[in-house]
C-alpha cells in the first residue's frame, strides 16, 4: 500500500493505492485519524485500492465515528473492491449469529 497526504486549505486529501489489509491498515489508520482530528474535512480517495479486508473496513468505520464526534466532514471515494466488502459487512451486521442451531 502507498499513501499520499496533502492539505488543501481546510481539506485534508489522503490518496491510497494498492492493498489495505492486516499489515497495512495501521498505517492508514494513523494517517486517517490524524487528518480527521486536525481538519474540518477529509477526502479519502480509495479509487486505486485493489484489495481491502475487514480490518481495513473497520479502520474506515472507526474514522467515521471519530469524524462524527469531532464535526469533521469525511468523504470516501471508493473503488469496486472497497464498496463490495463494505456492503457485505453491512449485511452481515444484521445477521443473527449463533454457535448452535436453535439458539
Amino acid at each position: 500500500m502507498s499513501l499520499m497526504t496533502e492539505q488543501r486549505r481546510e481539506v485534508a486529501l489522503i490518496r491510497v493505492t494498492g492493498e489495505v489489509d492486516l499489515a497495512t491498515a495501521p498505517q492508514l489508520q494513523d494517517a486517517l485519524l490524524a487528518a480527521v482530528k486536525a481538519s474540518a474535512a477529509v477526502e479519502l480517495d480509495l479509487r486505486r485500492v485493489t484489495f481491502i479486508d475487514c480490518v481495513g473496513i473497520e479502520v474506515l468505520r472507526r474514522a467515521q465515528r471519530v469524524a462524527d464526534r469531532s464535526a469533521c466532514h469525511l468523504v470516501v471515494r471508493s473503488s469496486a473492491p472497497v464498496a463490495r466488502l463494505a456492503r457485505l459487512m453491512e449485511e452481515l451486521a444484521h445477521l443473527r449469529v449463533s454457535a448452535r442451531v436453535g439458539s
